[in-house]
């Protein structure tokens, strides 16, 4: 595959449109054949196709190779595959300490609010569970996440950001959580989708009401009401921009 040999993994993760296989060990002992080649499969696509197979090998950030890696875990934008053990041809097991880490988002992205976490949440990989927000920013990316799943049924799910007071996730009217800001947020020119990822994978479960973007920050308040006049329409409040 893109030349190379792609063989013996450990865990998988799926990102809504590519599951990607954690490298591990390709070889018949243990001296050698721990390997770094990452291998993804593009779920928008036939199984068959060759186009929908790519690979990587990512010992070239890391020279020599680090070794294999055992599982790992997807936060939303970054996969992250946990070291393993280096090759030794005297057979002893000798673990390296080199985090491989996969950056799933489109290019040029600047947000992203998610139901729930795409992924693999058994064996050697996962995903946190229930909503979360990520933000693309200046000095790297912010992301905030519930850490709960959410009961079914009609639910308002908001992310804020801003510089001066970095993101928030709220769930049916109050903050859950909130993280430090990271510069200001990144533009970006690509279309924005819903109850979808670009492309068109990862399709949402249910239905959307409305999706509202605000050029400023939403207020404790405001986000409060929403929800209420979700939960209740007969008494709907209506905020004044």
């Amino acid at each position: 595959m893109d030349g190379l040999d792609c063989r013996g993994y450990d865990g998988a993760a799926f990102d809504g449109r590519y599951v990607t296989f954690v490298p591990f060990w390709d070889g018949e002992t243990t001296t050698d054949g721990f390997h770094a080649r990452l291998l993804r499969y593009d779920t928008t696509l036939p199984f068959t196709a060759a186009e929908a197979w790519q690979a990587a090998d990512g010992s070239v950030l890391a020279p020599p190779n680090p070794g294999g890696f055992n599982g790992g875990a997807f936060d939303g934008r970054f996969l992250y595959m946990a070291p393993w053990r280096l090759n030794d041809p005297s057979g002893q097991i000798h673990a390296h300490g080199q985090v491989l880490r996969l950056d799933t988002a489109a290019p040029g992205s600047s947000f992203q609010l998610r139901w729930v976490d795409c992924g693999h949440n058994g064996g050697l990989c996962g995903a946190v569970p229930g909503p979360a927000f990520l933000v693309n920013c200046a000095h790297g990316p912010v992301c905030v996440q519930a850490h709960a799943t959410v009961t079914a049924g009609w639910h308002h799910l908001a992310g804020v950001y801003s510089p001066e007071n970095g993101a928030e996730l709220w769930v049916d009217g109050e903050c859950v959580v909130r993280q430090a800001a990271r510069g200001a947020a990144l533009p970006s020119a690509q279309e924005i989708t819903v109850g979808e990822l670009v492309g068109g994978s990862g399709s949402l479960c249910g239905h959307v009401a409305q999706v509202r973007l605000r050029s400023r920050r939403l207020t404790a308040g405001e986000a409060r009401t929403c929800a209420a006049n979700l939960r209740a329409p007969a008494d709907f409040v209506r905020l004044v921009d």
